[in-house]
């Protein structure tokens, strides 16, 4: 068992705390580069204009406002190098702690297990209780709507700056992100992406060649897209088709035949339903009961089919900006080199797809109601453990992870590592059958010691007990023992029937 991994490991695992910083410092230089251009065009404009100028107040008015723009010009450069700085200072920091992990790694590879159970070293449960910071406050990060706290009030801003960690999480570009997809999904303004989109133009596309899977649109595109349906949406038609032929037809007719044909659809869809309105559809309904000819003047008014506004309705819906959304979000993270989705949540994935066992009460829709509150126990308590015990929450199936893990496949386990024979009462209580038969011997024909020979082959198929296969030492259950053997719960005291014993593979 390793007790730390490789930097290697690590260089892949943290790869967004390297990719983040250098995509802004290439960004940040080339933006350098462009005003620097700007500038020196400018300052040969304006000098040009001095030189051909014979009036000495014009020239003195020229030269005035080129040392304002030079200042100003300055003030700019030195925003941008303090940027491109502290950036590269994060970036410093981060392989210095690569150069730490190395040392550890050096240090604490060779340790056994026998090493491990008697407690890992001090330097490691800092550098893992730092681990754990940090996925947290990733975690806190995406959690709050960027509008909900000040960047110097965030939850998580405060937390990393508190643990003196705010050097290793990229708060800035995550909060950027979560501004622009806020701009699209609740206030339906497409300023910020287009911005975005300018400045990412060639990243965007090769992010399009390097992920075909994932990436299967052009955000520049889905962005006009929407503005066009936007249009629609408000009822500006003529707005929306010189919109459509402007942007979309001319840039992407032959990439986006499809969509554009069926957004070029939307319009038509709406006029056909306001032409033949929810109103005039009653009225024509009426008219056809009262009528007895209304049969032959209906077929010359042509009415829309019944299914005629679902076609577009989705286009037309907000779903159409959760999904620009949830789009923006994929390309931005695949620029950066982020996770999907926190770490912190994959590893709970990870571990929930472990302990989870078809044992699970997985409630999909509420979860358990009391969550992880029902594990800690009571300070009145007078039995801690047994309260403890007798809890009949599962974390899997609790408040807090059920979102997470109700999605998760259960766990292959095919051993405990609890007991050798463990059993599942219906409160969902388990204990190993041979200690649970001992302590109901009393109920039985004759006692079972706890140091007989487990019971082979009395489960079924179905994890059920077999109770006709039932024989150890000449001891054999009449056929009534499913409904009469009589099981009471130790803790909670609850008793059951025999048959309603479950085999089960508690990890």
């Amino acid at each position: 068992m390793e007790v730390i991994k490789s930097p290697d490991f690590y260089i892949n695992y943290k790869k967004s705390q390297f990719k983040t910083p250098i995509e802004i410092l290439k960004k940040n230089f080339k933006n350098l580069q462009k005003l620097i251009e700007r500038n020196n065009l400018l300052i040969n404009k304006q000098l040009a204009k001095i030189k051909t100028t014979t009036d000495k107040k014009q020239k003195i008015a020229l030269l005035d406002k080129l040392l304002e723009h030079e200042k100003l010009f300055q003030k700019r450069v030195t925003t941008r190098v303090k940027q491109h700085s502290e950036y590269v200072n994060r970036l410093v920091l981060r392989i210095q702690k690569l150069d730490h992990i190395n040392d550890l790694y050096n240090k604490y590879s060779h340790m056994t297990k026998k090493d491990i159970d008697s407690g890992l070293p001090k330097e490691l449960q800092d550098f893992y209780r730092t681990e754990n910071n940090l996925l947290i406050i990733e975690y806190l990060l995406r959690q709050y709507p960027p509008d909900e706290y000040k960047d110097s009030e965030n939850p998580a801003i405060l937390l990393s700056k508190q643990l003196e960690l705010d050097k290793y999480v990229d708060a800035d570009i995550v909060l950027q992100g979560l501004k622009i997809q806020d701009e699209i999904v609740n206030k339906k303004n497409l300023k910020l992406l287009k911005q975005w989109c300018t400045e990412n133009k060639k990243n965007l596309i090769h992010i399009r060649e390097s992920f075909p899977q994932l990436v299967t649109s052009d955000i520049e595109f889905e962005c006009d897209f929407q503005e066009f349906i936007e249009k629609i949406n408000k009822g500006e038609y003529g707005k929306a088709l010189v919109y459509g032929r402007k942007n979309l037809s001319n840039k992407y007719i032959m990439d986006r035949f499809e969509k554009i044909a069926k957004g070029s659809s939307v319009i038509w869809s709406q006029f056909i339903m306001q032409s033949f309105g929810e109103k005039n559809l009653r009225n024509h309904s009426r008219s056809q009961t009262d009528d007895v000819f209304s049969f032959y003047n209906s077929c010359s008014k042509p009415q829309p089919p019944t299914s005629f506004k679902n076609i577009f309705m989705d286009m037309l819906s907000s779903k159409s900006w959760d999904n620009l959304g949830r789009f923006f979000s994929l390309n931005f993270k695949l620029l950066y080199g982020m996770n999907q989705i926190p770490a912190l949540e994959t590893m709970l994935s990870i571990g929930g797809s472990v302990l989870k066992t078809k044992s699970c009460i997985h409630l999909a829709s509420n979860g358990s109601k009391s969550g992880f509150a029902n594990f800690v126990s009571s300070a009145n308590s007078h039995d801690p453990l047994k309260k403890y015990m007798s809890s009949t929450e599962c974390p899997i199936c609790s408040v807090e992870l059920n979102n997470i893990t109700y999605p998760l496949p259960h766990s292959l386990q095919t051993k405990s590592n609890l007991f050798d024979d463990p059993v599942m009462l219906p409160n969902k209580h388990i204990y190993s059958y041979s200690q649970l038969m001992f302590y109901n011997r009393n109920n039985l024909e004759r006692p079972i010691l706890p140091s007989e020979s487990l019971i082979k082959g009395i489960i079924s198929a179905d994890g059920h007990l077999s109770i006709d296969r039932f024989c150890r030492d000449g001891l054999t259950f009449p056929d009534n023992a499913r409904s009469n053997t009589v099981v009471v719960d130790p803790l909670s005291e609850e008793t059951f029937t025999l048959k309603t014993l479950e085999k089960v593979f508690p990890t």
